[in-house]
């Protein structure tokens, strides 16, 4: 909202399509290991086992972030033929730090497996903090660019990642043996999960790519403002779901007390989305962002169905059910797929909005539908 109210809605939707890049571009490298590593941390007593399965994950990790900066290099230098937005120099600018959006993704999985919400959440508040310092100071030196923000953004991303693993202090022992170990896991578990992840994630933030290409940067910045509105009415839903996450492996059902919590925390949720949503686009922002309004009710309705399905899909991966969640996955990206595409050339910033709702009310009934068959089945 700072950067909105600062930058404008040309430049904010400049920084907010360069993050909608190396976002889309992030969903693709993790090949199911994370998840692979995440579960076999759920299922460890040992503390010194955890820790060398956490070193062997961040040797991980670093490959991968090796292979995603090339990646961002290259993309860079194809991307302004496609989109009206320039943002090939900023890429390449930002390559070098590009894997932080890797990062997060890894922090919340391991952290879940090892059931250690406090540090996850100390990472996510650090990230925050110094991001907003650094938005600060830009203002101050009057260099709020698109270049300069996304820069912080990565920058602060990786202070709070390094700050937080250093803290944990990962061993690297029997490195060789944890990584077979993962890569056996990620052969019957992870790989499912990845593939029904990139699909369905890639569909589901394909949203911003499409309104840049159909509308341009001015109303990706208003479709961004309202959807940075919107998002934390699923942070509940996730902390609830990821402090839950050890609990639920192996269990045979959520608890009715943890879904209705669930729901009421989601109620709060939108309540205060709404209102604040109201006060902020009309009397705060003002201008080109009152229009920011009727896209954040689309998109609160649908970031409360995602809300919604946290609790299941927290279940489904504790209890390794990769594979009906690929097939689940590969569902819910039919109709984000067709819904965008139908609706976003034609009607922009709100037909990425309504694809959004109807995609995301699609998952919570599939999700509710699939957990509700395996319960009465008796299969955990």
């Amino acid at each position: 909202m700072i950067l909105a109210k600062n930058m404008g809605v040309q430049a904010f939707g400049l920084y907010s399509f360069t993050a909608a890049v190396l976002s889309f571009c992030a969903i693709f490298f993790e090949f199911g290991y994370f998840a692979s590593g995440s579960k076999l941390l759920a299922e460890n007593k040992e503390k010194d086992r955890e820790e060398e399965l956490i070193g062997a994950l961040m040797v991980i990790a670093g490959l991968i972030s090796l292979v995603y900066i090339l990646t961002i290099i290259i993309i860079s230098f194809v991307i302004d033929q496609v989109f009206q937005d320039k943002i090939g120099d900023i890429l390449r600018v930002l390559s070098i730090v590009s894997f932080s959006f890797i990062l997060p993704f890894f922090f919340e999985l391991v952290m879940k497996g090892c059931n250690r919400i406090l540090t996850l959440s100390v990472f996510n508040v650090l990230w925050r903090l110094l991001f907003l310092f650094a938005i600060f100071v830009l203002y101050f030196i009057n260099q709020l660019t698109p270049l300069w923000v996304s820069m912080m953004f990565s920058c602060t991303c990786l202070a709070a990642f390094l700050g937080c693993v250093l803290w944990k202090r990962p061993k690297f022992t029997n490195l060789i043996i944890n990584l077979k170990r993962i890569h056996q896991e990620n052969q019957c578990y992870g790989k499912h999960l990845y593939l029904g992840r990139i699909v369905d994630v890639a569909a589901y933030q394909i949203d911003k790519m499409l309104v840049s290409f159909f509308a341009g940067a001015k109303e990706v910045g208003i479709y961004s403002m309202a959807f940075s509105i919107a998002n934390p009415v699923n942070s509940f839903s996730t902390a609830l779901a990821s402090s839950k996450f050890r609990d639920f492996a192996g269990s045979e059902e959520i608890s009715r007390k943890v879904l209705n919590f669930n729901y009421y925390g989601i109620i709060v949720s939108v309540i205060a989305a709404v209102s604040g949503g109201f006060i902020i686009t009309h009397f705060y922002l003002g201008g080109d962002f009152k229009e920011s309004f009727i896209v954040l009710l689309i998109l609160v309705a649908a970031v409360s169905c995602q809300a919604g399905y946290k609790p299941y899909n927290s279940w489904l991966t504790s209890n390794g059910h990769g594979v009906l969640q690929k097939k689940m996955a590969y569902q819910m990206t039919a109709v984000s797929l067709l819904s965008n595409i139908l609706l976003t050339p034609i009607f922009g910033k709100y037909g990425a909005a309504t694809a959004c709702f109807i995609s995301m009310l699609y998952a919570l009934y599939l999700y509710k539908v699939k957990y509700e068959k395996l319960i009465k089945r008796g299969i955990q």
